[in-house]
């Protein structure tokens, strides 16, 4: 079987090297829109296999820059992580400033003169944003009013592409229709010889190289090595992340069931209330109404318990999935974020296992 271009090394293989800057800037067009496409690129970090096998690349990324100066990032995420889209706008903050020369003999005007517009571009093999079934956006800096952007603060410009949300109709030999299309299917099933994706035809040159270059990569020892970690890695964060949602979900329909007594109770509370203030004569029964409530309000405490002992199991849970984690070769900060507990907490197991 193929490799898999979604995992980093290959991706940044495939994609990161001089004799393969075509393909970098077909998929690049891809996503830009029409008035935005590049005609030459320049790599500023080619792939090193060297990168990897001394940690030397803690974000595996690609950076390149056009012919008008314009700075990409491009890379591809397949772990989920909530604060993925503030990492993203941290690097492009980095990308940006990084652009300053702060030789003693700049001026300011120089400085901020020469600044030019950075362009963040994330392959995301997971669903962030959930209110929608759209693939792929683009967010900007506009102007609140008109919602049109400003030469003086065109500058930035983040792409995020969701690939599982990206849908194709993959019968046997049809040929994808849109270059942007044949991309994503690509990543998605391109390197996939054992199912559908065998069958499909690319007419576009750039990505149907891509196909045959990633049918013949080899990897050598270290980077077979580095490829199956990270395959590990991802498969072990993935389990976690949907145990984790799994336990959520499951607390929250119990915060929903306890809400829905709240409000059933207050409900009654308000009839009780109404029926005391028309009918005296009903005192009684009343009387006998109010208790059945007090009964109901004993439940709903002793739901409440209830859920505050499940709370406590999932924080048994947790303890639980750092231990098993710390068995792995995953570090505090990955196992603190996994479960919900501090580094802190994470060291103290660790040195106590």
């Amino acid at each position: 079987m193929n490799a898999n271009p979604k995992i980093d090394i290959v991706f940044k293989k495939l994609f990161a090297t001089e004799e393969n800057k075509d393909l970098l800037m077909s998929l690049i067009n891809s996503i830009l829109p029409k008035n935005e496409q590049v005609v030459k690129i320049e790599l500023k970090n080619p792939y090193q296999i060297s990168d990897y096998i001394t940690g030397k690349n803690s974000v595996l990324d690609i950076k390149a820059q056009d012919e008008n100066g314009i700075f990409f990032d491009i890379e591809m995420q397949m772990k989920h992580y909530d604060f993925y889209p503030k990492r993203t706008l941290f690097y492009w903050a980095k990308m940006f400033s990084s652009q300053i020369d702060t030789s003693p003999n700049r001026t300011k005007h120089t400085v901020y003169k020469e600044l030019t517009k950075c362009i963040v571009i994330s392959f995301m093999d997971f669903v962030f944003f959930k209110e929608d079934a759209n693939y792929l956006r683009c967010f900007t800096v506009t102007d609140r009013e008109t919602n049109k952007r400003h030469a003086a603060l065109d500058y930035l410009e983040l792409y995020f592409i969701e690939l599982p949300k990206f849908k194709e109709n993959l019968s046997m030999m049809e040929t994808v229709k849109t270059i942007q299309s044949q991309w994503l299917t690509f990543l998605k099933k391109g390197y996939d010889e054992n199912g559908v994706a065998q069958y499909l035809h690319f007419d576009d040159p750039m990505v149907e190289k891509a196909r045959a270059q990633l049918r013949v990569m080899d990897l050598n020892f270290d980077e077979q090595e580095y490829y199956e970690g990270q395959l590990k890695m991802i498969s072990d964060h993935n389990a976690v992340v949907e145990y984790l949602e799994r336990l959520e979900a499951e607390i929250d329909k119990k915060d929903q069931e306890v809400d829905k007594k709240d409000k059933e109770i207050d409900e009654r509370s308000l009839k009780v209330d109404e029926k005391a203030l028309k009918v005296d004569e009903k005192a009684l029964k009343v009387d006998e109404k109010e208790a059945l409530l007090e009964k109901k309000e004993i439940e709903l405490v002793k739901q409440k318990q209830e859920i505050e002992s499940k709370r406590k199991e999932l924080e048994i849970k947790s303890l639980e999935t750092a231990k098993r984690l710390l068995q792995t070769d995953l570090n505090n900060e990955f196992i603190a974020l996994a479960t919900g507990l501090s580094e802190e907490e994470v060291e103290k197991l660790r040195k106590e296992n």
